[in-house]
């Protein structure tokens, strides 16, 4: 699976304010959830962008390098199943 998005530029606000855009399989009556994608928050007073994975139940990995608005990213994941063959 994989997609495309622009990271939007972060509006100015009295508060903190999330968000994020991203892509997953798997999740729904389980809890296998591979997920990528991008945040863009409005934290003490700037906005703050990033890049990031994650594999449920553990929490998200930032993905080292810039993620900026303006920015098309691409994201793309795969799911393999591993087939045990019998003897």
């Amino acid at each position: 699976m994989s997609a495309e998005s622009t990271v939007p530029y972060v509006l100015p606000s009295s508060r903190r304010s999330y968000s994020s855009a991203w892509i997953g399989i798997d999740g729904f009556a389980n809890k296998n959830l591979i997920q990528t994608g991008t945040s863009h928050n409005w934290l003490k007073g700037k906005p703050v962008y990033y890049a990031w994975w994650g594999i449920l139940p553990e929490t998200e990995t930032i993905i080292p390098h810039p993620a900026c608005p303006g920015d098309c990213m691409r994201g793309s994941i795969t799911k393999i199943t591993r087939l045990l063959c019998q003897r």
